[in-house]
């Protein structure tokens, strides 16, 4: 994912990292 959609959909970059470093962690948990 680019920097521009980033910025265009208002989400920041570590916000989108955290999510989907918690759900790579809960499928590895299980």
């Amino acid at each position: 994912m680019s920097p521009v959609s980033i910025t265009y959909w208002g989400i920041p970059g570590y916000a989108i990292f955290w999510v989907l470093f918690a759900l790579a962690v809960g499928l590895f948990l299980h």
